[in-house]
């Protein structure tokens, strides 16, 4: 564009939002005078959104399985503990059932007193 239209384009381009960042640069290679050229780059943005990135939908569905699993990994953990505290006393308790079954069943029994008739 023409270098003299060039600050009524940013002029009128500050008027359509916000301006966060205005940067000027001028080529010292280029010459002056009605043939001279300006080169504007614009760049807009929207205002914050409604809901952030780490809010919508798919973060609240990574955010519930992240949840169930670390619940399920709570529970699998529990299991674990439970069966390393209990499962040595179901293995002693076996034994010495084992061992008393087997001890009853060696054990000869009294003979039977005679039936009179």
């Amino acid at each position: 564009m023409p270098l003299a239209k060039s600050v009524e384009l940013i002029t009128r381009a500050k008027t359509q939002g916000t301006v966060r960042l205005v940067q000027s640069q001028k080529n010292a290679a280029a010459t002056d005078g009605s043939l001279a050229r300006a080169r504007v780059d614009m760049t807009y943005t929207t205002s914050a959104a409604i809901v952030g990135a780490d809010q919508g939908v798919w973060a609240s569905i990574r955010n519930g399985l992240a949840t169930s699993m670390k619940g399920l990994m709570v529970s699998l953990q529990l299991i674990i503990v439970g069966l390393c505290f209990v499962g040595p006393w179901v293995l002693v308790i076996a034994l010495i059932w084992k061992f008393l079954r087997r001890r009853k069943r060696q054990t000869p029994e009294s003979p039977a007193a005679p039936v009179v008739a």
